[in-house]
Parts: C-alpha cells; structure tokens; sequence
C-alpha cells in the first residue's frame, strides 16, 4: 500500500482539517476575549505558538494510534481485520462538514453583519436623544475623556508613529463631537510610561472616562484593541478589538470612534459627523509617511519642521488625491507665524511671507476641496487670513467653523483667542484660552499664551504667575515665550527676563525673533551697545534667514529711535510681515501709539484703535 493511501486509511488528512479548523476558530475568539480580560499580548502569542505546536502532535497521534471501541490503541496492536478506521473516518467527515458550516458562519457575521453595524448604528444614533439612551454607566453620562498614549505592540520602526498617529487620530475624531470634552494629545503623553493608577490619572486631567489600548502592525495587517474605562467608579464599559487592512486604517479609525461615541451616550451632530471626509482607503506606504510627517510636525523644531514638509510632501506624491498630505503641509505653512525661529529660505521652506502665505492658501484649500469637514484645514485658512491677508472677517468666519467642527480641539480654540485678542476683545479671548487649558491642562504653550495675554491687557503679576506655573511644567520652556518675557523688560523683573533672553539666544545663536527680543531689553534698560551689537547680528543673518522688518522695529524702540522704528514698521506692511498683528497688543510698542504714524498702521492692518 502506497504512503499517501495508508494515510488516507488511518484519517491523517482527516484529522489535520479538523485540527486546522478548531485551531483557526480557537484563535479568533481568543482574539476577541482575551483584551476584554486586559490579557497582555504575550497570551495571544503563546496561544498562537501552542496550536501551531500541537498541529504535527496532532498528526503523528493519528498515524501512531487508532480509536477503537475498547478506546485508543497503538496501530500496530490492531488487526486489520478489526480495524474501524473507515468508521472514524465517516464520523469526522460529519465533524468537518459541521466545522466548516460553523467556519462559514463566523466569517460572514465578522465580515459583513459587523462591518455593516457602525453605518447603521449611527443612523440609528443620531435620531435618538442623549436623554433616552440607556447606557451601562448609570445617570450620570460620561462627558469627558482623555485618550491614553495607545501601547505600540508593533517590531518594526513603524510602530512606534503608528501608535503616536492612531492616539491622536482616535483623539481628534472624537474631539468632533459637539457634547464630549476629549483632553488633548500633549497633556496624555506624559501617562505613556506611569505607575499612576486610572483613577489618580483621570483626577489629574479632570475627566470621567479614560481610553486605553494597544496598535499592532504585522504586515499589511493592523489590529487594534480599545477599552474604555469610567474612572469614577474605576469600571470597564466596554472593550473591542479591530483588525484591518493598513489601506482602511482611516475606517478603522472612524469605526472606533463611533464605537466609543455609543457607549458614551454622545448624539453624533449631523454637521459634524465623526470619520467622515477623510476616512478614505490610503496606501500603507502614503499613511506611514504621513504618521512619520505628523510625527515630527508635533516637535515643532527647526529641523524636525524640514522633516516634516518632506513626508507630507510624499503623502501627496503618492496619493494627490487624499487630502491628508495637503492638511499636514497647510498647517505647517500656516503655523510660520507661531515659531520663534527661521528657516533658510527653499524650495521646501519660502520663507518670504508672502510666498508661505500661498502655500498655506493653495494647500488649505486643496485639503477642502477633499474633504469639506476637516476642522485643522479651516482652522489653517484662519491663520492664513488673520496673519497673511489681514481679512479680519475671513479670519473670524473660518476660526468659528474650524471649532464647528472640532469644538475639542485645544489649538483651534488658541488660535481663535489670539484673533481675538488683536480685536481687543480680550474677555471673549480669556474665555476660549480657559476653554484651550481646560482641553490641554498640561500644554506650556497654552498656558504662555494666557499669561501673553495678561501682559497685553495689564495684568503682569497675573502673567508672571502663569510663567511661574508653566516653568513648573516644564523647566526652561516656558523662557522661550518672548511675547511674555519681553513683557518684563524694563520692570522690576527685568534682570530676570534677560537672563531668559540671553540664555534663549545661546541656545539659539541664529534665531531672529529671540535676538531682535533680547537687543530690544538691553535698549530700554540703557544697554545700548549690547542692541547694537545684536542689531548687526540680525544684518548679518538677512542674506541666508528672513529677518522680520518688525524685529529690527522693536529694537530701534527700545534705542528711541522711533523714525527708524516707523521705516521698518512700513516695511513690514510691503512685506506683509506675520509679525505686524501684534503691534496694536503688544506693550512693546507703546511708545509709540500717540504718533498719527501709529493709528495709520493699525488702519492699514485693520486692527483697532487702543
């Protein structure tokens, strides 16, 4: 008898289609009920190598032994005669047939009933009110969340954005809804490595809900498990994992979020709907350069930001019709104004204004026209409108769509409160600053641009309290917010603030905005060779950097001289210089609001009259 014969006759084949299947079928419940019970990811991997292992035990047992009546026998032991072999073999064809029906079964509920039910959740949500839902979490509906730094499981490189790009998308699809607080991805990422319990954490941010989980990439797979746990009552609400193609990751995203919208009891608002627009199949290659972009976006260096420019430009070369490239791209145009730094002037990098502004424009409205709803792409045409074309109106209209449809994005609410601080609305602007650290508790920025705004109505113990408070949070940072610190200068504190400036321009020997900073402290409290000094620093960096008009004008006010200082402030406006908004808030150049020169700049800028 032939080998392949004598396997068919002791149901070898036979018992390895039965092993396979229940070994398959084993491994996807596993999948599923181990992250409910929190199991660390070394279970499934051990679960996984065990049911490999047994596959060839399984074999050699059924070639070596025999099931009989009088119970398991070795082969050898058995006469042929008596051999039932043909028996078991009709017995576990009927077990196969049964197994694969179940097989069968569970791919078409896990693939097409699952798949289909966020759609149709959602549907079904928004019709029915927040006050008729019932939920597991009792009569008090969670209302804030903060979304922990998901652990990345991954092995290779790309792990490490991947798990950075998923925490923040996760936060900003849920930041659409209208009636959820979600804390922002700066003040999460310290509780990444912490030995803080849910609870303590939660009491920190100030929320009701905490979100944690894991991201795993094999191959073109991407698997990712959520739980969502009330940290009021320190209970697990719900858990799921996902498990997608890298090409819908975007879906997975969306799908998630909507998922952990149900269980909050959140009405998902029609004018905001979350995982729309942008939740469109992307290459794996594209989304890997646009985390890696992201990634160093949110470092906001000098070399990074060069970085950054890169992968979002080859998101675009690789899917130009996809509109997370030109986002990536619009908000780093945009943001120019905010970095205290220059960069030398490129192809990736204009640094003329007007020529970023343009970038900004086009690269804005590309990511629109792809997808209308993207709250950072209208908060990027505000920055462009405010600092660029001084449309003041333009300006307002997008910030208030941008929070529309991102109402818990911190930088949406920041950015709106500095327009509105140039309107001399200040009270409006407190407010949406309140609402940005209440978003970011732990941002330095934020809290710096609170204490910016103190200095410009007044306030400077206020401010230097603020100061005070974010030097606690992060050591040193906070020196680099000049707009405050230059607040200082030629007060009771000024010694201070220019050992901050001083110490800043070390750190930053080519930085035009922190030299023209500290030259202007040195003139008004007298130093006026250390200004000139400075002065002829920022000369010399003109030909490879962009020296604002505007940071030449601040010193030439702390020297007195207030001709010069009008020369270059009139330059600035031919040059559309981002720094020009600030002028008509900034205390630095108060010396100069009584001259008739003045109030015709802030009329050509469109800002109002102190």
């Amino acid at each position: 008898m032939s080998l392949i014969a004598e396997l068919k006759r002791r149901n070898v084949f036979r018992v390895g289609a039965v092993y396979a299947i229940v070994a398959w079928l084993l491994i996807e419940v596993a999948s599923v009920v181990l992250p409910t019970f929190k199991a660390p990811d070394w279970v499934m991997q051990v679960c996984t190598f065990l049911v490999i292992f047994g596959f060839p035990l399984a074999l050699v047992f059924a070639w070596a032994f025999e099931l009989t009546p009088e119970g398991i026998k070795r082969e050898t032991g058995v006469d042929p005669d008596e051999s039932v072999t043909h028996v078991t073999g009709r017995k576990l064809d009927f077990a196969i047939i049964g197994l694969l029906a179940v097989a069968l079964i569970f791919v078409v509920v896990d693939n097409y009933i699952l798949e289909a039910e966020p759609e149709q959740a959602e549907v079904v949500f928004e019709q029915i009110p927040v006050t008729e839902l019932v939920a597991q979490v009792g009569s008090t509906p969670i209302r804030s969340v903060a979304v922990l730094p998901l652990h990345d499981s991954s092995s290779d490189e790309v792990g490490g954005y991947l798990s950075f790009g998923m925490t923040e998308a996760l936060i900003t699809e849920l930041a659409k809804l209208g009636g959820l607080n979600v804390i922002s991805r700066t003040s999460v990422t310290p509780y990444e490595t912490t030995d803080l319990s849910i609870r303590q954490i939660a009491a920190e941010l100030g929320v009701d809900a905490i979100i944690e989980g894991s991201v795993l990439r094999s191959g073109e797979r991407i698997r990712v498990t959520a739980q969502l746990i009330d940290a009021r009552s320190d209970t697990h609400i719900w858990a799921e994992s996902y498990e997608r193609d890298a090409g819908d990751v975007l879906a997975l995203q969306a799908e998630l979020a909507r998922a952990i919208a149900r269980e909050v009891q959140i009405e998902v608002s029609l004018a905001s709907p979350v995982g729309s627009g942008s939740a469109r199949p992307i290459s794996p290659a594209a989304y890997e350069a646009y985390l890696k972009g992201y990634y160093f976006q949110m470092k906001r260096t000098r070399e990074d930001t060069e970085r950054a420019v890169r992968y979002f430009m080859k998101v675009i070369e690789l899917e130009p019709d996809h509109p997370l490239g030109y986002s990536g791209l619009a908000d780093e145009y945009s943001c120019a104004p905010t970095h205290s730094w220059s960069l030398a002037s490129s192809e990736l990098w204009p640094s003329v204004p007007r020529e970023m502004t343009a970038r900004a424009r086009s690269n804005a409205q590309r990511a629109l026209v792809l997808d209308p709803t993207s709250g950072p792409a209208h908060n990027s045409i505000a920055l462009v409108h405010m600092f660029g074309n001084w449309d003041w109106s333009a300006a307002e209209a997008a910030f208030l769509r941008s929070i529309e449809l991102s109402p818990s994005r911190a930088w949406a609410h920041s950015s709106y409160a500095y327009f509105l601080a140039f309107q001399r609305r200040f009270d409006e602007a407190i407010v949406h600053l309140e609402r940005a650290r209440a978003l970011d508790p732990l941002r330095v920025e934020t809290t710096m641009d609170m204490a910016a705004l103190q200095v410009w109505i007044g306030n400077r113990d206020e401010a230097y309290r603020l100061w005070q408070e974010a030097e606690e949070i992060m050591p040193g940072y906070a020196g680099l917010h000049q707009a405050v610190v230059t607040g200082f200068c030629g007060t009771e504190r000024h010694a201070e603030a220019l050992a901050v400036l001083e110490g800043a321009n070390a750190t930053f020997p080519e930085d035009p905005l922190i030299i023209g900073e500290t030259a202007y402290c040195h003139a008004v409290a007298g130093g006026a060779p250390r200004a000139h000094e400075l002065l002829a620093e920022l000369d010399g960096l003109a030909g490879a950097l962009y020296v604002s008009p505007v940071s030449r004008a601040m010193v030439h006010v702390g020297l007195g001289d207030h001709d010069r200082a009008f020369e270059e402030l009139k330059r600035g406006i031919r040059e559309r210089a981002f720094l020009l908004p600030y002028i008509g808030v900034d205390r630095t150049w108060d010396p100069l609001r009584a001259d008739p020169r003045f109030s015709e700049l802030l009329d050509h800028i469109g800002l109002p009259q102190a």
